[in-house]
């Protein structure tokens, strides 16, 4: 068994927030992720590490990605990379701590971060072309939950998370983004990265003035 492992690409002095991407995956895999990994979400998200962690250092905001152990969720009752965020999730208090983080998910990573939405560190959650189950556990209370869906996501379309958004919206703080024609991997990235700027921005200043 592999170890989940931290990407940071910038470090940002006495940062505001942290931002942890979460990668997506396939319904079972154990193969191992690593950097090269060409079948599974993580190519993705280090591109929009690539792309953006800069940007987000000039607000005061550092970004990581977390690599999980294995490329499949695997099992309903015991997913894989719960425990892998979990650990993420410890090692930010480590390493940036007192520091809020926003937990940016692509697909399985979504659904990943409902399972600790309930961590004291958390201060919103950014869902891109979530996988939600309809019986899948929603957010706690008032938690900052923004979903961002593509019109030609056959992966994950939009209609079948339609009854787990209805009841999410009925306690936590839900908003939701049509962006558009774009496919499950998000292929228009400048939309993407220009939604995740304002959102993590918003999601932020938030946090400031509670």
């Amino acid at each position: 068994m592999g170890a989940p492992r931290l990407r940071r690409v910038i470090e940002v002095d006495q940062p505001r927030a942290l931002v942890l991407l979460v990668h997506g995956g396939l319904v079972r895999s154990k193969l191992p992720v690593h950097e090269g990994h060409p079948s599974i979400g993580w190519p993705h998200t280090r591109y929009f590490q690539d792309r953006l962690s800069t940007r987000f250092a000039a607000r005061g905001v550092e970004m990581w990605g977390l690599l999980h152990r294995y490329a499949g969720w695997n099992s309903d009752a015991h997913p894989s990379p719960v425990p892998d965020l979990q650990w993420a999730l410890d090692e930010a208090r480590r390493l940036r701590p007192g520091v809020p983080v926003i937990l940016v998910g692509h697909s399985m990573g979504a659904r990943t971060s409902l399972r600790v939405a309930e961590d004291p560190s958390l201060i919103g959650l950014i869902a891109l072309c979530p996988w939600y189950p309809a019986n899948e556990v929603v957010p706690p209370a008032r938690m900052p939950l923004r979903v961002a869906f593509a019109e030609w996501d056959w992966d994950c379309p939009y209609p079948s998370m339609k009854k787990f958004l209805a009841r999410a919206s009925e306690t936590a703080d839900v908003r939701v983004q049509n962006m558009g024609r774009d496919t499950h991997y998000m292929l228009r990235s400048k939309r993407w990265e220009t939604y995740l700027l304002h959102t993590v921005t918003e999601l932020v200043v938030g946090a400031d003035t509670v």
